[in-house]
């Protein structure tokens, strides 16, 4: 939050003081009035997990999918990267556009894949977010995004919702290949359970990133892996495929 032109509805959100929040509400305080950064009390609440205070402003009036400025996130999208469950069904329940992105078009799902919040995930599929959601601006899913990270909870999580695990981004990368390239063993393991395709580029990838356990998953797999035998002179790092679902990763927001 910004120190300036803060109002005693910004204060007392801040304080988590919900009597002091609903005695200014009822005092006719606007409850959509931003700080110096555009930051209002609701997104103030939701990002903290201050639920109580939620309820009491979704029910005040306070505008449910006003963005920040800095960052360009509504409240739920804030909720739901830092794993708020409860501030996050508040806001589903009293309308807040589940599909409202952030300065890249990430969802709020697609916030919750990226920190692994599987509650959330849970919760917001069962609301209707779209599993396969790819409006931001690298054409990520949630499911990619998880693998990028590795946050091997939520790609099961996103699995079992029926995340399509081959959908790549707008460059080609899929799961696998974002996995393998990582060195994220676990989520290779679980993609290679559930049936992914097999692709040279994946194997191949992990080899020449010298991510042993992820060459072997392949082998037992079936998948033959030639071990790249580098240059003299040459530096491995610069040779390493470019990895287009890096580029645009999830933000989370640094203030509030």
């Amino acid at each position: 939050m910004d120190a300036t032109n803060l109002t005693p509805l910004l204060i007392a959100v801040a304080k988590k003081d919900a009597e002091m929040v609903r005695c200014l509400i009822h005092a006719a305080a606007d409850v959509d009035r931003p700080d110096g950064h555009g930051i209002t009390p609701l997104w103030v609440a939701s990002a903290r997990g201050y639920v109580e205070i939620v309820e009491c402003l979704v029910r005040g009036g306070a505008s449910k999918d006003k963005k920040d400025a800095p960052e360009g996130v509504t409240p739920l999208w804030a909720a739901a990267a830092r794993g708020h469950l409860e501030v996050v069904k508040c806001l589903v329940e009293a309308g807040a556009a589940k599909e409202e992105g952030d300065w890249n078009g990430g969802t709020p799902l697609f916030a919750a894949a990226a920190e692994g919040h599987v509650h959330v995930i849970e919760y917001l599929i069962g609301a209707g977010a779209a599993v396969n959601d790819q409006t931001n601006g690298a054409r990520l899913t949630p499911l990619l995004n998880a693998c990028v990270r590795g946050n091997t909870d939520a790609v099961r999580c996103l699995l079992r919702a029926g995340a399509d695990k081959e959908l790549a981004d707008g460059a080609g990368v899929t799961p696998l290949w974002a996995a393998a390239a990582r060195g994220h063993a676990p989520i290779v393991q679980c993609l290679l359970a559930e049936g992914v395709g097999l692709d040279e580029a994946s194997c191949q990838e992990a080899a020449a990133r010298g991510h042993s356990e992820v060459v072997q998953l392949f082998r037992d797999a079936g998948v033959s892996v030639r071990e790249p035998e580098p240059a003299e002179g040459d530096d491995r790092e610069d040779r390493r495929s470019p990895d287009p679902s890096m580029e645009q990763p999830c933000k989370r927001p640094r203030h509030a």
